[in-house]
This record gives C-alpha cells, sequence and structure tokens, in this order.
C-alpha cells in the first residue's frame, strides 16, 4: 500500500508540473462549490441511512462497508 501511495503521489506531482495553471484554479474552484459537495455527502449519507433501515425492515441486504447490496430477490 505505501508503494501504490508514494506511485500517486510522484503522477500528482508530476501532473501538477505538466499543468500548474489547471490545479492552480482547482483551490478557488473548490472553495467555490464546497456547499454543493457538503450537501452531495450529506445527501448520500441519507441514502445510506435508508438503505440500513430496509436491511433492518427484514427484507434480504446487508452492509458491506460503505456499499449497500441487496441479496437474493
Amino acid at each position: 500500500m505505501g508503494a501504490w501511495l508514494a506511485a500517486l503521489c510522484a503522477v500528482e506531482r508530476e501532473a501538477v508540473a505538466d499543468d500548474s495553471e489547471l490545479f492552480a484554479m482547482y483551490g478557488p474552484l473548490a472553495a467555490e462549490h464546497s456547499a454543493a459537495a457538503a450537501d452531495h455527502v450529506a445527501d448520500l449519507h441519507d441514502t445510506e441511512d435508508q438503505q440500513r433501515g430496509s436491511a433492518s425492515s427484514g427484507k434480504k441486504n446487508r452492509i458491506v462497508g460503505q456499499r449497500w447490496i441487496r441479496c437474493g430477490g
């Protein structure tokens, strides 16, 4: 895992060096739209809560990690 993370960081550093103007715009853009991202994450949590409710209501469902999987029909 450490080697993979180091390789990923190296690729990211290279990408930033190759297109520094693009990455310079990323910070302000992310800050400008952080509310939309927060809303999206909240929606994901709401969906997960709904799925957990379905799983506990006797349906054949299970939560695997952060992913909901319907088992059977």
